[in-house]
């Protein structure tokens, strides 16, 4: 007996590949070794890439890309909610990091002050 793949593993494959850039064919490939069926692997990939295409279109255009929310299928659902939570992480990464650049520049150019009045 099969065992059933679990539906975060799968997504996680799927947008693992997606954030590596690593080819379709490897990405189905590592689905099939998740335990998905080699014949529903390519139709399972493009369906979970198109579902977290999705939810990154919905973080871009503030939901208005997607006003009835994740899609019902559960699987699709996790997929978007991944693909919002990459965007999310993308967006905020760059802010999160730009005071910590701020704080350092201006320790390094206080530094630099103090050793030129001295």
């Amino acid at each position: 007996m099969a065992r059933t793949p679990d539906i975060k593993t799968l997504v996680s494959v799927v947008a693992d590949g997606l954030l590596q850039r690593e080819r379709e064919p490897a990405v189905i490939e590592k689905l099939v070794a998740a335990g998905v069926p080699p014949s529903e692997a390519p139709t399972i990939y493009r369906r979970v890439k198109a579902a977290c295409q999705q939810g990154v279109q919905a973080v871009v255009t503030d939901g208005l890309s997607a006003p009835n929310g994740p899609p019902q299928d559960p699987l699709l659902a996790e997929a978007f909610r991944v693909g919002q939570a990459n965007m999310r992480s993308a967006i905020r990464t760059p802010w999160t990091r730009r005071p910590i650049a701020v704080l350092g520049a201006a320790l390094v150019l206080a530094a630099i002050i103090w050793f030129l009045l001295r």
